[in-house]
């Protein structure tokens, strides 16, 4: 059964089995809440759906627009080299609880382990050497990538 919402009062309560394509509101499968029972969360998932259901949708869209800006003046963005040069890009970023199976948390976990731990090593040869220069990774890269590190270490001088 699809409706058009794009007339109908914005501010309504979330209801996780519904979703959106565009402005037609459309059922959907859902694996944290019962069908059967309109809101009401399965037993495994009943924190996660009362982070979600405590809150209006209109909330949770205004506080991801807050993250959002956030990690924006953060500098959190990515950059794609263009044909008139490079572009900026924010990431959108969402509040909403995202459930992922377990299976895939591990190989994040694992791989931000090795991320984390390879990172260290590297700020503790900065941070323990004489100066940036000296350090034995600045030593290991090559000249072209050596040269524009440093600048951009120097031009953070936080950093250092």
């Amino acid at each position: 059964m699809k409706e058009d919402v794009s007339k109908k009062n914005s501010s309504k309560r979330y209801n996780p089995n519904l979703g959106f394509i565009g402005n037609i509101e459309v059922k959907v499968a859902n694996y944290l809440f019962s069908a059967k029972k309109a809101r009401k969360a399965y037993t495994h998932a009943q924190p996660v759906a009362k982070r979600i259901l405590e809150k209006e949708v209109e909330e949770h869209f205004h506080e991801s627009k807050k993250l959002t800006k956030f990690l924006k003046a953060r500098d959190l963005t990515f950059s794609k080299k263009t044909a008139k040069g490079y572009k900026t890009f924010t990431v959108p970023c969402t509040t909403t609880v995202v459930p992922i199976q377990k299976s895939l948390f591990n190989e994040v976990e694992q791989a931000s382990q090795r991320l984390i731990i390879a990172m260290r090593k590297v700020l503790q040869d900065i941070y323990g050497a004489k100066d940036l220069e000296s350090s034995e990774f600045v030593q290991s890269l090559p000249d072209s990538v050596k040269e524009n590190f440093i600048k951009a270490i120097s031009f953070h001088e936080k950093l250092i």
